[in-house]
């Protein structure tokens, strides 16, 4: 943050502001600007904060009229001031927007998420949590949570030991097949347990030959009866010949 603009926290229990002032030059004055914090502005406030910076701005000092104040000042401090209020309030308003759009679509996934771990989504934002809480929260929900599943439902539950166990399986089951007579007489071995973004290898065409009889193949090497007879048959004239 550089000089010309300043964040001064006021004194609130457990080390928490209720606002945010920034002392900023505009022009040769030095002004205080007030805002509320931004995780924790009601839910009906969000579409007020989304249309534009200069909404965010308006709805957000505490003083509105400080507005006008803020028409003088460059578009550079204006966004400064406002990327400031992002990141010291630990929310971005595009997060606002971005968090009741996933209550929107997967509102009780969530809500189950919460209750299992005692929260309840009435609660955001409250005196206990805030959107902060609820943003980090459905951010590091893994592969097994009640939203992963509403919104990935073919991926769901595959944890690193799901598939650990998913290759063992596999390879227990190529092994009782290999010592079986389908594996012998040159059978397919079983189809591998399906995997969340693994496609099933394609069959080569022709890949599935089946196995020529062995009488056939004697036939072919001149090692059956007949043929090894006309051989030897063969062999005895060229031998008079020389």
């Amino acid at each position: 943050m550089s000089a010309a603009l300043r964040l001064v926290r006021d004194s609130a229990p457990e080390g928490r502001a209720d606002t945010f002032i920034y002392r900023m030059r505009v022009g040769s004055t030095v002004h205080s600007f007030e805002l509320v914090r931004l995780d924790e502005v009601p839910t009906s406030a969000v579409p007020t904060l989304t249309a534009n910076i200069w909404s965010a701005l308006g709805w957000g000092l505490v003083d509105g009229r400080q507005i006008d104040v803020l028409e003088s000042a460059t578009m550079r401090q204006i966004t400064q001031l406002f990327r400031a209020w992002e990141k010291d309030s630990g929310v971005k308003v595009a997060d606002l927007a971005g968090l009741l759009d996933l209550i929107k679509d997967h509102g009780e996934a969530i809500e189950a998420d919460l209750i299992n771990v005692g929260m309840r989504l009435r609660d955001f934002p409250s005196e206990r949590h805030n959107w902060r809480d609820l943003l980090v929260f459905v951010k590091f929900l893994g592969v097994e949570s009640n939203l992963y599943a509403d919104r990935y439902p073919d991926s769901a539950g595959w944890t690193r030991i799901a598939l650990l166990l998913a290759d063992i399986a596999d390879s227990t089951g190529w092994l009782q097949w290999a010592k079986t007579k389908s594996a012998a007489e040159g059978g397919e071995p079983p189809d591998r347990i399906p995997r969340p973004g693994v496609k099933p290898p394609a069959r080569r065409k022709g890949s599935r030959v089946k196995a020529m009889p062995l009488s056939k193949l004697k036939q072919l090497a001149g090692l059956d009866g007949e043929r090894s007879e006309r051989t030897q048959k063969l062999r005895k004239i060229f031998r008079s010949v020389k």
